[in-house]
């Protein structure tokens, strides 16, 4: 018997980069978990003896721990100030093998399952916490004074603990320290040492915490969970990069199947936004020419421009209403207006990265069902806790209390951080990610595909989060390299007269010559090696795959390059971009079309594609569903990788044919119907 946990929901917060891809931060409507009854009184949920319980997972915590991981010098120990504030997060202790299994049969095409899941609330309560256990946590932490609220698929509870409760939730004794050369308001709050039994009522339920060191500023009166202050940095311009290798030797302008000016017949294009120029050159592709390079027109054939997909984009700032409708009104692609959500402190002004991500949703869905905007990010209190921000990025879009009930068929996030700055920036990095994954697993279960961009700087993900020359190594990011993501790479295109592609390769505007090749910043897409997940089952075997046990960063590509770039219009002016977070927009609403058809055709509907994909490619792909990609390279800023045949680390699979995919997941649908009926 499944158990059920109570009527809570939430939403998030976050952090955010952008210009081509980004960072991460949030906030949310907040629902409080009901107290409900007094410590204990819950029938049947008498608490867990703490005996033989698993060890809980609070990441980096106590001095030694702190000094070897951020090279801190703590001095100066005290009693920890009990009033301090901790900004903690509860991972729930749920059916984890359930839910994975649960995930991975609505998402097989091979089992009965495929396409079946259940809302996001649904699956939530079926796995993610054993009876009444979270409200007997509520309640133990009402009677303390501390409100919590949960995440919309119950995978985690989070309120902010005043120290003296943490202490007693945890078992433990809390000092707070100087940091050797910080400013003496700068103190760092942390358990003497890793707690080893948690108060009764939470022992068994709660087995990772995040927030239980904190940095703390009593000039701001905020914890601070890593080493930076302040809000998302903006998208970065198209500037010359600093010091980049030199570009290899070229025989003209296009390079590695890519060509820096606009190629193909911008025919849907009003004659401002054709008229778009770099050097000298046309540049800017317009939506019409990238629905037919990808099949897209085949979905639009089928059912419409976007009916009935339902499509929800998270950022940190807002959009200017009268530039979208600028955009729409050249390209002919009126339609749903966008309902926006504010879950937080929004960005001053008109943020770019959201334009961008918008931009491109209409360009493939204009007529969708739902296209829902997430924007904020946390500013209270001084918080820098990177990690958190992202989660909470990627909980709000599945909060159906904030969309009329209904979840989003997909959603897409173009921001994240390097793993290798979240190893050192963030000290809950670890179990925060684990109960990220906990509650992007539910969203699988519920058929819910999430769409994140891989980045721009190449192989280097920590390009801009480290002083050279430590920012120069392999780094992917987060949460791209989570397990239960879509990470989306970026490629170039040479198209046809008629759009469909001539060539195309990995993304890595170095490999063109000047003056393209020095003209950006962020010119390569993400791809690599995960330091931080284990290996899939999906990649296991994959064609191509490199040896290894962990994540392999991208899993598909599309048009990212930043020349010619996507035709742009913002404040006044039509201009092009680029970057994998106009390439994971791009997806994510061509897929929110798969599905959206499947519903209307009592199909099974496409949810998180990566299995059906990879074991496309396991069986050779026999109809080319996915275009490889076999050019190109990711080394824009030092270490990188090759495109080849098969799955590689610049391009991932390929770049999907929606057309073929659509006439094979019909056909699939045919068979299965025949064999029922027969």
């Amino acid at each position: 018997m499944r158990s059920t946990p109570p009527p809570a929901r939430a939403t998030r917060r976050l952090r955010a980069r952008a210009a081509c891809a980004g960072l991460g931060l949030l906030v949310a409507a907040l629902v409080p978990v009901a107290p409900g009854p007094p410590v204990g009184a819950a029938p049947g949920s008498a608490p867990l003896a703490p005996g033989a319980l698993p060890a809980v997972d609070f990441g980096v915590i106590g001095v030694d721990a702190l000094e070897a991981w951020a090279g801190f010098e703590l001095v100066t120990p005290a009693p920890a100030d009990p009033t301090i504030t901790l900004r903690i997060i509860l991972g729930l202790t749920g059916d984890r093998a359930g839910l994975e299994a649960r995930a991975r049969a609505v998402n097989d095409p091979a089992s009965p399952d495929f396409g079946q899941g259940g809302t996001v609330a649904e699956e939530g309560r079926a796995f993610n916490a054993p009876g009444t256990d979270p409200a007997l946590i509520a309640a133990w932490f009402w009677a303390h004074g501390v409100e919590l609220v949960a995440d919309p698929t119950g995978s985690s509870l989070r309120g902010d603990v005043p120290v003296a409760v943490a202490a007693n939730a945890f078992g433990t004794t809390y000092l707070q320290y100087r940091i050797a050369g910080a400013p003496p308001e700068v103190v760092v709050v942390t358990p003497v040492a890793r707690p080893t039994e948690l108060d009764p009522v939470l022992a068994g339920r709660v087995d990772r915490v995040y927030g239980a060191v904190g940095v703390y500023d009593a000039t701001t009166g905020g914890i601070l969970g890593g080493t930076t202050t302040g809000p998302p940095k903006p998208p970065p311009t198209p500037t010359p990069t600093p010091t980049p290798p030199a570009p290899r030797p070229t025989t003209g302008g296009p390079a590695d199947g890519g060509t820096p000016w606009r190629t193909g017949t911008p025919a849907d294009a009003c004659p401002d936004a054709a008229a778009t120029e770099a050097f000298g050159q046309p540049v800017g592709l317009s939506p019409a020419q990238v629905r037919t390079a990808y099949g897209i027109d085949a979905l639009w054939a089928a059912g419409g421009p976007g009916t009935g997909a339902r499509i929800a984009v998270a950022s940190v700032g807002f959009h200017d209403p009268s530039d979208l409708a600028t955009y729409r009104a050249c390209f002919g692609l009126e339609g749903t207006p966008v309902t926006d959500h504010v879950v937080g402190t929004v960005l001053p002004g008109v943020n770019l990265e959201t334009t961008i991500d918008l931009q491109r949703v209409v360009s493939v869905a204009p007529r969708a069902a739902r296209i829902d905007l997430f924007v904020g990010y946390d500013a209270s209190g001084g918080t820098y806790q990177p990690t958190r921000q992202l989660f909470e990025m990627l909980a709000n879009p599945l909060d159906a209390s904030l969309t009329d009930g209904e979840d989003p068929d997909v959603v897409s996030l173009s921001y994240g951080w390097c793993e290798g700055y979240l190893a050192v920036a963030d000290p809950g990095f670890a179990p925060l990610r684990d109960i990220t994954e906990q509650m992007l697993t539910t969203a699988a279960a519920a058929g819910v595909g999430v769409y994140v961009a891989s980045g721009d700087y190449g192989a280097s993900g920590c390009l801009d989060s480290f002083a050279p020359p430590d920012n120069t190594g392999p780094s992917v990011w987060w949460p791209s390299s989570a397990t239960w993501v879509t990470s989306v790479g970026g490629t170039n295109l040479t198209l046809a007269t008629d759009n469909t592609i001539g060539s195309t390769g990995g993304w890595n505007d170095l490999r063109y010559v000047e003056p393209w090749a020095s003209a950006c910043l962020g010119c390569s897409g993400g791809g690599g090696y995960s330091d931080a997940t284990p290996r899939p089952w999906f990649q296991v075997g994959a064609p191509g795959a490199p040896g290894g046990a962990t994540r392999l960063v991208p899993d598909i590509a599309a048009f990212a390059d930043l020349y010619p770039g996507y035709l742009h219009y913002q404040g006044g002016a039509w201009s092009h971009t680029g970057g994998t977070s106009a390439a994971g927009p791009i997806m994510a609403a061509a897929f929110a079309l798969q599905a959206a058809i499947a519903r209307s055709e009592g199909r099974p509907a496409v949810g998180f594609v990566n299995p059906m994909l990879y074991d496309l490619a396991r069986a050779g792909d026999p109809a080319g569903i996915v275009r490889d990609i076999v050019e190109g390279t990711n080394d824009a800023y030092g270490p990188g990788y090759e495109a080849g045949p098969g799955y590689d680390l610049v391009t991932g699979l390929g770049s999907p044919r929606h057309d073929r995919l659509l006439a094979l997941l019909r056909e699939r649908a045919r068979v299965a119907e025949v064999r029922f009926v027969g």
